[in-house]
């Protein structure tokens, strides 16, 4: 299992035409992306996993932020 203090990540939220995307984004990515990593995973299986989990992490947030604008 890779611990979290082996691992950095750094966000730029803009906020371009607004900044609820940007609130909701920061909010909530990291926990999509590391929820879509398989858990007891090595370094190597860890790692291997994070560019799909990256792409499924952002797909999610989207979605999400998406259904929630329009349940307002």
């Amino acid at each position: 299992m890779v611990s979290f203090s082996d691992v950095e990540v750094l966000q730029v939220f803009d906020g371009h035409n607004g900044s609820a995307a940007a609130i909701y984004t920061k909010e909530n990515l990291l926990n999509n992306v590391l929820s879509a990593i398989p858990p007891d995973l090595n370094r190597s299986e860890w790692v291997a996993a994070l560019p799909r989990a990256l792409v499924a992490g952002f797909i999610k947030t989207d979605k999400d932020f998406q259904e929630k604008g329009t349940s307002c």
